[in-house]
């Protein structure tokens, strides 16, 4: 292309980034931002305006309480590349105004501290894979040049900088659950029973990597950011104590009581054992019909109920589980809006 009028290559460049859609946007953003000046311009200012908004940033307090943020927008007396988010009013009845007002008061301190513990979700609900559980971005990391309002309700922060961090580490999410998903792929074909049936190997699949790729694909992306991190720096634990039974560290399930007065937020690995699944890695899930995803998300949550309560091969646990995960009188459009209805990290799930 180098012999091309730089007109031409543009115009190549354009149908092959507009090829693309809105489809996949860490690899737009990650790759196809990189191929010219022009291009990158053209694709910062689509998702300047249209991605943007998909983004949304939670703070917790607890398990119990949070607070989402919203794009509002760039603002005219702030340096250009400077978003600005709003906190999102709670659902009344969601907690006493007492309660409010505590949380509100401890909000800044949290935005302020250092390496402040935020939830960014991105594409949560849009398209048809975002209304998934697992279909959209969800990461905890940065947002450089965050700065916070003195009430807590406004954030402020570089989106150029943040869509950097959140993009390069979701491609690496996505190398190491690949890997994984290959490894698991060539051991279910020494199985005759799986190899040659699609539906078995899927079970196979979901029952060897419920769980498991979601905690070990996250710890890798911590140890990258280890190695990227200040090494003489203040040590940072990989896994908060609430969240060690979930790499098989701490052997004693939380009861209502611990849950009822815990104060330490959750972590991203709590998070994702919510929000994120293994289903939509495998391969060729979106030739699956409704049906066939409701059935491996179900199974999928019987594999993770018996792995988190250390029941790893209780085949009768497992099949309990995975019914009570779809409605009881298999109602079709309960089932439905259970598959489309994405959910969000609850402490008593």
């Amino acid at each position: 292309m180098s012999t091309l009028p730089a007109e031409i290559k543009e115009e190549i460049l354009t149908a092959l980034v507009e090829s693309c859609g809105d489809e996949d946007p860490a690899y737009v953003w990650t790759q196809l931002r990189n191929l010219s000046h022009f291009q990158r311009r053209r694709i910062e200012n689509r998702f300047e305006s249209f991605w943007l908004p998909k983004l949304s940033i939670t703070v917790y307090h607890g398990v119990w309480y949070s607070f989402d943020y919203a794009y509002v927008g760039p603002h005219a007396s702030l340096t250009e590349g400077i978003a600005t988010y709003k906190q999102v009013p709670g659902r009344d009845g969601a907690f006493s105004k007492e309660t409010e007002d505590l949380l509100k008061a401890s909000t800044y301190e949290r935005l302020n501290a250092p390496n402040p513990e935020l939830i960014l979700r991105f594409g949560e609900g849009f398209g048809d894979t975002g209304e998934l559980r697992g279909g959209y971005i969800i990461n905890d990391s940065e947002l450089p040049g965050l700065e916070a309002s003195e009430d807590g309700l406004v954030l402020r922060f570089d989106w150029r900088a943040a869509l950097d961090a959140l993009f390069r580490e979701e491609m690496l999410l996505r190398k190491f659950r690949d890997e994984m998903m290959d490894a698991a792929m060539r051991d279910s074909r020494q199985l005759p029973s799986v190899r040659d049936d699609p539906r078995a190997q899927n079970r196979y699949l979901i029952k060897c990597l419920s769980l498991e790729i979601q905690m070990a694909s996250r710890a890798a992306v911590r140890r990258h950011r280890r190695a990227r991190a200040d090494l003489n720096g203040p040590y940072v634990p990989m896994f908060k104590l609430a969240s060690q039974r979930l790499h098989c560290q701490k052997p004693d399930e939380p009861t209502p009581a611990t849950l009822e007065n815990r104060v330490s937020d959750p972590d991203i690995f709590e998070i994702v054992q919510s929000e994120e699944s293994v289903v939509l890695c495998l391969p060729e899930w979106r030739e699956l019909n409704n049906n066939a995803l409701l059935e491996l998300y179900a199974e999928e949550f019987g594999w993770s109920s018996c792995k988190w309560h250390d029941r790893r091969d209780d085949v009768d646990y497992q099949q309990e589980r995975a019914s009570f995960w779809k409605s009881k009188d298999q109602n079709e459009v309960l089932d439905l809006n259970r598959l489309r209805n994405r959910r969000r990290y609850d402490p008593m799930d």
